[in-house]
């Protein structure tokens, strides 16, 4: 049976970060420089960057099927709003209804902190899931590019939904 784990301990966190590694690859390398998808997993999803953030404001969440690890959710809890910073499942177990139990796990997430919006940055090139959370109720509320150090650049739409617009 596929169920969430809240990640809290090494394991589960060297779980995420080979997830991250095993998923982002195929997911962005059609649109974005393998450079900067190695900068992104080295920056943002390598071990003692998740355990950092967990440490700070954000929380994780992995699916596990029995005993195999097969996505994970990261959330960050800011001033006034929910980042949903990552959402992602392998690919054989995506359109499974997972993407819905994460959302609601999310919606969950965010009431209890009591906060009411939720923004998520997707590449703009990106279709699926930018279609994946407009179903869910968000919008895109702008375009914006995103420079980093490492000198690339990616082209992004913030996405925000109120919790209101879910009741």
């Amino acid at each position: 049976m596929v169920h969430p784990v809240r990640v809290h301990t090494e394991e589960h966190i060297r779980h995420v970060e080979r997830l991250a590694r095993e998923i982002y690859y195929p997911t962005y390398s059609p649109y974005v420089h393998q450079d900067h998808i190695e900068y992104f997993l080295v920056t943002f999803q390598s071990f003692e960057a998740i355990k950092r953030q967990i440490q700070s404001d954000f929380v994780y969440y992995l699916w596990m099927d029995k005993e195999k690890a097969i996505g994970y959710l990261g959330i960050q809890f800011e001033a006034k709003l929910a980042h949903l910073s990552k959402l992602y499942f392998l690919p054989d177990h995506r359109r499974l209804g997972l993407g819905k139990e994460a959302m609601n796990l999310t919606f969950q997430e965010v009431r209890e902190k009591h906060l009411s919006q939720i923004r998520v940055v997707v590449n703009e090139n990106n279709h699926g899931a930018i279609r994946f959370y407009q179903k869910h109720g968000f919008f895109i509320q702008e375009s914006v590019t995103h420079s980093f150090e490492n000198g690339h650049s990616v082209q992004d739409l913030i996405l925000l939904l109120s919790l209101s617009s879910q009741e």
